[in-house]
């Protein structure tokens, strides 16, 4: 259970408490939104001694902290009188149920994915075009409201920043005031990107005395060369250009197997959606399903998903060049870059410019079998080359760490523990911020109502 929020006896100081909340499951089984949020709560814990740090989930979870920070769980009921008890508050995203509880708290948004964009790509299937724009207006003011509300906001690039910079001047947040303070606006807004697993990668001595993909996964031998696919398959997604490569790869090394970890994720309701039937159907119709692509079917363990990565020979993830991949941060293929994999991936978004400029594998063009094809070659055949990435994985992994990345938010929990503190009693949830709250919304109103203004007037004159 979280540690008492009640003030202690004698006139002692209160200490400093800071929420993260998951927006999904966080335990053995977790994606992305969980897995950031543990590290976040792990980080902040170590960095911050003297503050007492919790992790929300939403329903139950196996997780075991090994960090000094506490675990909680949450539903939509219970979630407003849990943010009560906080002073800083980190989340992905907030329910409006949440709203009430923002007197006296300090609220920081962790926009580490671009989630309006990768919900019109999700919604490209899954809804009629008229739910799908329904669904765009509601988020995008649900959006803005949230933007307008918070004290804090960090994104995982620079060019995700830039995207929620525009937003923010376009509510007016950005004053002449801000700017003086601030002329960077780092204190708005700031970079903490995805950070590589912080346990060491097993060694080839642990990897050769207890395997767990080759020669043990069926339909891969141990002398087999793994190209791996981590995390499952999406809209956005390309398997079909990979499983083409496979089809001309396969002739000249037929010790070649490609899987795909995963087809279903751990989140409650999602649907990843028709293009993993694709990737079956295609498989079967080049005869290489069950040979030469394989499905993880559903979805690994956290820690065992780190195992099959570290004994894989290449990493693999393609997709599209269109506007989710601009602004994304390829967690998967982070996740290939802290197991020191070489990897052949798409253009288009930072973690590919990433792998081109610092060579840690190959990049190439969208839906191009024949690039697609001559990057798995040579990753398989050019050792000299393959040893080279694998040396610079090595020696990019420290900028990546978790510590590194989050200094920021550290940074503005350390300043907010040590501006708050003195005297600081849970009598601070007395609205004392209330004017404050009340101008960001009064401005966040205004914003709509002439947006609204500028729509009608739009329509009358066509």
């Amino acid at each position: 259970q979280p540690p008492s929020s009640a003030a202690t006896g004698n006139g002692a100081r209160r200490r400093h408490r800071i929420l993260v909340l998951a927006k999904a499951g966080a335990g053995s089984m977790m994606s992305s939104p969980g897995i950031r949020a543990l590290n976040v709560a792990r980080v902040l814990a170590r960095a911050l001694p003297e503050s007492d740090v919790v992790l929300a989930v939403p329903g139950s979870t196996d997780l075991v902290p090994d960090a000094p920070f506490h675990v909680a769980t949450y539903t939509a009921r219970s979630l407003p009188r849990l943010v009560l008890g906080f002073d800083v508050v980190i989340s992905q995203g907030f329910p409006p149920t949440t709203l009430p509880a923002f007197f006296g708290r300090r609220f920081v948004l962790d926009f580490f994915t671009n989630f309006l964009i990768e919900g019109l790509e999700y919604r490209r299937e899954h809804v009629t075009p008229a739910l799908r724009q329904a669904w765009l207006d509601s988020q995008r003011t649900y959006l803005n409201l949230q933007l307008t509300l918070a004290d804090f906001v960090i994104c995982a690039n620079e060019r995700q920043r830039d995207a929620w910079l525009g937003m923010m001047s376009c509510l007016g947040l950005v004053t002449g005031a801000v700017y003086d303070r601030d002329n960077t606006l780092r204190a708005l807004i700031d970079t903490a990107p995805y950070g590589v697993r912080p346990d060491a990668i097993p060694s080839a001595d642990e990897r050769a005395a207890q395997p767990v993909l080759k020669g043990v996964f069926p339909g891969i031998g141990r002398q087999d060369t793994v190209i791996l696919w981590n995390g499952g398959i999406l809209k956005w997604y390309d398997p079909l250009t990979v499983i083409r490569a496979m089809a001309r790869i396969v002739p000249r090394r037929p010790d070649v197997k490609l899987l795909f970890l995963g087809t279903k994720y751990p989140v409650t309701g999602f649907d990843p959606g028709a293009t993993v039937d694709e990737a079956y159907a295609l498989s079967r119709e080049l005869g290489l399903l069950g040979h030469h692509v394989l499905f993880n079917e559903g979805w690994l363990p956290y820690n065992l998903s780190g195992r099959y990565m570290a004994e894989a020979d290449i990493g693999v993830s393609a997709y599209y060049d269109n506007l989710e991949t601009h602004f994304s941060y390829r967690t998967r293929l982070v996740d290939f870059l802290w197991a020191e994999t070489p990897v052949v991936c798409t253009r288009g978004d930072v973690i590919a410019e990433m792998v081109e400029r610092r060579e840690l594998g190959i990049a190439v063009p969208e839906r191009d079998v024949d690039a697609m094809t001559s990057a798995l070659l040579r990753l398989i055949e050019d050792r000299a080359f393959y040893e080279r990435c694998k040396r610079n994985l090595r020696a990019l992994k420290p900028e990546l760490a978790w510590e590194r990345t989050l200094a920021p938010l550290v940074a503005f929990c350390r300043r907010d523990a040590a501006s708050k503190g003195q005297g600081a009693t849970i009598a601070r949830g007395k609205w004392w911020r209330a004017p404050d709250l009340v101008s960001r919304t009064a401005r966040y109103v205004l914003a709509r109502a002439v947006e609204k203004g500028l729509v009608l007037a739009s329509r009358a004159r066509t």
